[in-house]
């Protein structure tokens, strides 16, 4: 254990353990109760090596396990909103720490792949997956939008509503859904400021 203490130790092997689900804590903790080291506890309880991070196996069991855990009917709403948004999720987990149900980034097949989202979008993770975020002066800062995407679904749930003509137009037109996204986002989204021209005062 050389390098971190006894107690930093067993609280990532806690945490190790926590990601394996609720039963492998309790087994965890019983055989910490019965004497056993915190290594062989939590090799014993995630049927695993201990400590074993940013390992695809123990990201895989972990993120399978979430998404198992969802009712149906959330999963399936998740993944076709995603796939609206031109997403395949198939052989993907949603991760919501990496971005919403519309957001590539948040859909991800492998450890790799978190750490390579976390990086990009400048976010510290720790859990099976630990990631620092680097910040660098050099990159550019990331762009905004003009109206975040689930106000704009949530706006254009609210026009079709009132409007049964264009709901019939959106329910039958790819282009009719995008014309009013994008008529969404002018009315209701951040306007750029243009910059005016300096008078000259004579």
């Amino acid at each position: 254990m050389s390098g971190i203490s006894r107690e930093v130790r067993l609280e990532q092997l806690q945490a190790d353990a926590d990601a394996c689900g609720p039963a492998a804590r309790a087994l965890f903790d019983r055989l910490i109760a019965e004497g056993k080291t915190p290594e062989a506890a939590a090799m014993y309880a995630c049927q695993q090596a201990p400590g074993a991070r940013n390992t695809d196996r123990a990201f895989c069991q972990g993120a399978h396990r979430q998404m198992e855990s969802m009712t149906p009917i959330n999963r399936d709403a998740i993944q076709r909103i995603a796939k609206r948004a031109g997403i395949a999720t198939q052989g993907k987990f949603y991760k919501g720490s990496l971005g919403r149900y519309d957001d590539p980034a948040a859909w991800v097949s492998c450890a790799q792949d978190v750490v390579t989202a976390a990086k990009a979008k400048r976010l510290d993770i720790d859990g099976v997956v630990k990631c620092n975020g680097v910040i660098r002066d050099d990159l550019p800062p990331p762009p905004s939008t003009p109206l975040a995407p689930d106000l704009v679904q949530s706006l254009a749930a609210d026009y079709i509503t009132s409007d049964p003509a264009l709901a019939e137009k959106c329910r039958k037109s790819k282009h009719a859904r995008m014309e009013l996204r994008e008529r969404i986002i002018e009315t209701h989204g951040r306007k750029k400021r243009v910059k005016k021209p300096n008078r000259l005062v004579k």
